[in-house]
């Protein structure tokens, strides 16, 4: 029993017509899934860039106490090779051995 071919034609207008709103349902929903994983690797992304100002904070703060250590240690160095000398240049006992 052979259909007639009006009947034919639109059993393959259905299947264009569902396969286009399958190709485009599909697109949407991999359009909604590439977002979502957009806004979570931004959200990652944020999180490891105040991590690393954080990091990049404390560093700073370090060198800073390091760099107040070597300065009051020069100071210190300075005051002592001060007293050093003055105790040479006052006690005659030192400035025969200096």
């Amino acid at each position: 029993m052979a259909l007639p071919s009006l009947q034919r034609t639109q059993i393959m207008d259905i299947y264009l017509f569902g396969f286009i709103i399958f190709t485009i349902g599909s697109l949407v929903v991999t359009i909604l899934v590439m977002y979502g994983h957009s806004h979570k690797l931004h959200a990652k992304l944020r999180d490891m860039d105040d991590d690393l100002h954080e990091a990049w904070n404390y560093r700073r703060s370090i060198m800073k106490q390091l760099e107040e250590r070597v300065v009051s240690g020069r100071k210190q160095i300075l005051k002592l090779q001060k007293e050093r000398l003055a105790c040479v240049t006052c006690t005659p006992t030192l400035k025969k051995k200096a």
